[in-house]
């Protein structure tokens, strides 16, 4: 394909990427200073030998049983090149679900898609450069969205609940395509987690897998209590009535605000419910507005907002972004919250945090630019939709 005036945002996008991903890789290679695969190396080799996986040189390993299966097969690589190996997963799984739904909400504007790409990129540097799992587990739970808006359901349904399982904070995604479509998915889900179980089972044994389960379970319940500085609405709510943040531990950590996670989640299902029942909008409108609602809930509410979970933004950040723009309708919201959210997960941050202590409005930035994408998805979303995939108006437009 020639590059012409129609398509050369989409090449560059994809050199970005590829200048990007090979930086990253190279860089992943010295990296150890400010790495976690040091950690999830040790799993591996824990996994492999038949020990507990949550306790000695793995306790701060939180993660389902099954997700130790990977690095159980990169630590039989050197470890240089499997670290290597497992940030190139990250990049490659959250490249393909972006371009993936790309490709399917913007069709032949090949523009569009490559600005989509772009978007979501400077959410992705601090989490991939760390080598954390955040940018692999929310590129899987973006091709699983891409399929079932493709009317895929099975591997749509895989791969979400695997996400799901693996990080629990993804759990939104497939909750939202199971209440929007629950002839058609509860029978699937049922599968997945069967088969998503059994390979497991396959590989580590019964036995093992049962006693690892019963150490996550009891992992989760008396020794994960560590917020670390998260960077949700609970953040925000403590700047703004106290002027600082002092709540590090889930000790602190107030019961009302459950109530307010999960009010949260009501308000983007029910908009998403709205949309499918009241408005009768289509398959791929339904789609987008799940990968919304579930990036915005994840982002802003999720039980590990972080900076190195930013990337759980790439799905609000891309689309709503790009619609409200395009179908000029809350873009001065958007806008600005999409700058919040990338000043808010500067790495920098989180690296030079002794140095910031007294900088507390820092750590409001991220859950600001949030509240007000969450506040974009509810008022105008759905006008977005409306004028863009709905009407076909404005997005298939190759200016």
């Amino acid at each position: 394909m020639r590059i012409n005036k129609n398509n050369y945002i989409y090449y560059a996008a994809l050199l970005v990427w590829a200048v990007f991903s090979v930086l990253i890789i190279i860089s992943a290679y010295y990296n150890e200073g400010r790495s976690v695969y040091p950690l999830y190396h040790n799993v591996g080799l824990a996994w492999n030998a038949g020990d507990n996986i949550y306790a000695g040189n793995c306790e701060a390993y939180s993660y389902w049983p099954g997700f130790a299966l990977i690095f159980a097969v990169l630590v039989k690589l050197p470890y240089h090149l499997g670290s290597c190996v497992w940030t190139f997963l990250n990049l490659i799984s959250i490249f393909v679900g972006l371009y993936f739904l790309g490709k399917i909400v913007f069709e032949e504007c090949n523009n569009r898609v490559g600005i989509f790409l772009l978007l979501p990129i400077p959410l992705l540097f601090e989490g991939i450069f760390n080598q954390q799992s955040n940018s692999f587990v929310a590129g899987v739970t973006l091709i699983g969205a891409a399929y079932i808006c493709k009317k895929r359901y099975m591997l749509g349904s895989v791969l979400m609940l695997f996400s799901a399982v693996s990080k629990i904070a993804p759990i939104a995604f497939p909750m939202l395509f199971l209440v929007l479509y629950p002839k058609k998915l509860w029978w699937r889900y049922c599968i997945a987690i069967g088969l998503i179980l059994a390979v497991v089972i396959i590989f580590g044994g019964y036995d093992y897998v049962k006693i690892q389960h019963y150490n996550w379970i009891n992992y989760l319940g008396f020794d994960a209590n560590e917020r670390w500085a998260y960077r949700d609405l609970f953040v925000l709510f403590e700047l703004v009535k106290k002027g600082k943040i002092s709540s590090n531990t889930i000790e602190y950590f107030p019961l009302w605000y459950r109530g307010v996670q999960l009010l949260g989640a009501c308000v983007l299902c029910s908009i998403c419910m709205w949309l499918k029942y009241i408005r009768k909008y289509g398959v791929k409108s339904i789609s987008i507005s799940v990968v919304i609602s579930g990036s915005v809930w994840w982002l802003l509410l999720g039980p590990s907002t972080e900076i190195a979970t930013c990337v759980a933004g790439a799905g609000v950040a891309g689309f709503g972004v790009i619609l409200a723009k395009k179908a000029r309708v809350g873009w001065w919201l958007m806008l600005p919250a999409y700058i919040c959210v990338v000043l808010g997960s500067s790495g920098d941050y989180e690296w030079n945090m002794e140095q910031l202590t007294d900088s507390h409005w820092i750590y409001g930035m991220l859950p600001f630019g949030a509240t007000l994408m969450y506040i974009w998805v509810c008022l105008y979303s759905h006008k977005a939709l409306a004028l863009t995939i709905e009407g076909k108006k404005v997005i298939l437009n190759n200016e």
